[in-house]
């Protein structure tokens, strides 16, 4: 691809011509060159033109600069390449929202949250970008959270236990106040009051939590972790503050996502890995998310409205 940039920007150029002749003499390169000449006709649904060689033969230079006539140019046919790539790439993250809204029976949009009464008199409150299924039986009350983060506060009732389930995580209690939240690498149960027993495929037996207590399961590792959380900050997305302690730059940058309509990209895995601590405001995630970088000595470049690029100083 870079000879054939060369070429077509440089046709008359014979110090050119000569480099690629002796580039193009190697076997292998041949192969490439001639495989990235089919990709090229291909895209243009055309047949090789007339004065091209045949198969197998060494392409001349005059031959290749001549077809320049026949044919688009490279940068119309890059930009073309270029829009294939955006509408897969569009059509690739948009088809998990396109499942939320074929699953769900309630879910919200970007800066969007919701409370949800619930028949049995209970409350469901849905932070940003998240979904869930609702599922209530006579014997059984059951929410299914497809993706994001949700605070529950349970009416009581012996006869028929209230199930959270978010993958292979289930939260089981009486009545009580708390919340769950998901990531593709976490899920994490938080006590605001009450007691809630948390399942899970790689825990056995379930553990308990009470008011003040929060587990955080690794869906990869399978290991889980108890920490301490003050009850006036489980889900502190409800009033519009994102609490974090050790959590990995990406994931905060996941959270405030959801309050920013772009796409949030990191330079630097490592960048990305390193822990943050503090609280950020949920209604000004733009500037949240530059304090945390900055926090570990980032920086945060905006390309477009919609794409923010992380990287270092």
């Amino acid at each position: 691809m870079d000879w054939l940039l060369r070429l077509e920007a440089h046709p008359d150029d014979l110090s050119v011509r000569r480099e690629f002749d002796a580039w193009h003499s190697r076997p292998a390169n041949e192969a490439a060159f001639d495989e990235m000449k089919s990709v090229w006709s291909r895209l243009d649904g055309l047949a090789v033109p007339t004065g091209e060689p045949e198969a197998g033969s060494s392409p001349s230079i005059s031959a290749i600069v001549a077809a320049r006539s026949a044919r688009p140019s490279l940068l119309r046919r890059s930009l073309a390449l270029a829009a294939v790539a955006l509408i897969a790439c569009a059509a690739l993250l948009s088809w998990p929202m396109l499942r939320l809204q074929l699953e769900a029976d309630h879910l919200t949009g970007t800066a969007e949250t919701r409370t949800l009464r619930l028949d049995d008199g209970s409350l469901a409150m849905l932070d940003a970008q998240s979904a869930v299924t609702i599922n209530f039986t006579a014997g059984r009350r059951e929410i299914v959270l497809l993706d994001g983060n949700a605070f529950f506060e349970v009416v009581p009732s012996t006869e028929r236990p209230f199930v959270v389930r978010a993958g292979d995580v289930v939260v089981t209690v009486v009545g009580t106040a708390f919340a769950v939240q998901t990531n593709p690498r976490q899920v994490s149960v938080s006590v605001q009051s009450g007691i809630v027993r948390v399942a899970s495929a790689a825990r056995a037996p379930p553990a308990t939590l009470t008011r003040g207590e929060r587990l955080t399961i690794d869906r990869v590792t399978r290991h889980d972790v108890r920490s301490e959380v003050q009850p006036e900050d489980v889900a502190s997305w409800r009033d519009g503050r994102l609490v974090v302690h050790n959590m990995p730059l990406r994931m905060v940058a996941d959270e405030l996502g959801r309050y920013h309509s772009g796409m949030i990209v990191f330079q630097d895995s490592a960048m990305a890995d390193r822990l943050v601590n503090g609280v950020f405001n949920l209604r000004r995630p733009v500037e949240a998310l530059s304090a945390a970088a900055d926090t570990q000595n980032g920086r945060i470049r905006s390309v477009t409205p919609y794409f923010m690029l992380v990287s270092g100083k």
